[in-house]
């Protein structure tokens, strides 16, 4: 109650019709941010990298990224919960794969060598600066 009286009184008049109208931008864009920092580790970034090529189990990834067993179960309950990857057990092995690949191939797109800067001259950017006003 008192946020939604303090709110009236000092946000502008036409605030709350602009939340509603970006409330599911916003909200997309908190989903991703949260997305971006679970998978911002470089660990996890070499697990998804490892399982795009198919189904592993936790020993085959253990031989490929060297971490202790249980801080790759710490990583990888980070990735399910992200919605990224999921396992199957059989017997005492669990195997995982990735439930969102092309995310995950997006995701490991971001890589700054694969996208080169392109810097503007002064003159382009005041150009285009008129053309939108």
């Amino acid at each position: 109650m008192f946020k939604e009286a303090f709110s009236t009184v000092t946000d502008p008049p036409d605030a709350h019709a602009m939340a509603e109208k970006a409330g599911d931008g916003a909200e997309n864009l908190k989903k991703l941010a949260s997305l971006l920092s679970i998978v911002a580790h470089p660990i996890r970034l070499m697990i998804l990298e490892s399982l795009l090529s198919g189904v592993r189990c936790v020993k085959d990834l253990n031989e490929l990224i060297p971490i202790s067993q249980p801080n790759l179960s710490q990583h990888m309950a980070a990735l399910r919960e992200a919605g990224l990857v999921e396992f199957e057990s059989r017997g005492s092995l669990r195997c995982y794969y990735v439930i969102r690949p092309s995310l995950v191939e997006q995701l490991l797109e971001l890589q700054p060598e694969r996208h080169p800067a392109q810097l503007r001259s002064r003159e382009s950017i005041l150009s285009e600066l008129d053309e939108s006003r």
